[in-house]
């Protein structure tokens, strides 16, 4: 643990009086936030069209992607979190597991990002802010909550955005080979009629 992430966690840390209202926000963004989200995105798979489903479908595969991920870092570099440490003031119960990296910044980052690199959304910056807004909401409130240390919440934001950008860029060089395979079947099939 370095001195920087232990002064900044002391910073954004509730301490041992926050302000109700704060610690009603942060708990809502880190308790309740993440399955609106969810339940945002299940809705919009059930009633948008194909780019919607599309886009959602996206969202999902780099969530999963960036759980995997941060949850191979868990057992591979356990770290303790900060209430293990006597560290600053821990506004919600959680348990002692490794804190490194933190699958609340992981997925929120990853919904955001999949939602902000989606053609469909492209056209609809103001959302993008919004979202990125909320997503560093969730990642701000494991640290005022005092669940993770700073590291944990950079490193786990980080391996959203990763895990977002790596699977539109699959999904987009999946689409372009389909496209390609079918424009080259077509051209194929004229060429044998043709012959």
């Amino acid at each position: 643990m370095n001195s920087f992430d232990t002064t900044v966690f002391l910073w954004l840390n509730a301490g041992p009086s926050p302000h109700v209202a704060m610690l009603y926000f942060a708990t809502f963004m880190s308790d309740v936030a993440p399955d609106l989200a969810g339940i945002g995105l299940l809705v919009a798979a059930v009633v948008g069209g194909p780019a919607a489903r599309k886009t959602v479908l996206r969202c999902l595969l780099g969530m999963m992607l960036s759980w995997v991920v941060v949850s191979a870092l868990r057992r591979g570099f356990p770290m303790p979190r900060p209430a293990a440490l006597k560290m600053g003031w821990q506004w919600m119960q959680h348990s002692s597991s490794s804190g490194f990296p933190s699958h609340h910044a992981a997925g929120a980052l990853a919904c955001w990002a999949g939602l902000a690199i989606s053609p469909a959304l492209r056209v609809r910056p103001a959302l993008g802010l919004v979202g990125l807004v909320l997503a560093l909401s969730i990642a701000w409130s494991r640290l005022y909550l005092g669940v993770h240390f700073p590291r944990d919440v950079v490193v786990g934001a980080a391996i959203g955005w990763v895990s977002a950008v790596g699977v539109a860029a699959m999904a987009d060089r999946l689409t372009w080979l389909l496209r390609r395979r079918r424009v080259m079947g077509q051209r194929n099939r004229r060429l044998l009629a043709a012959a």
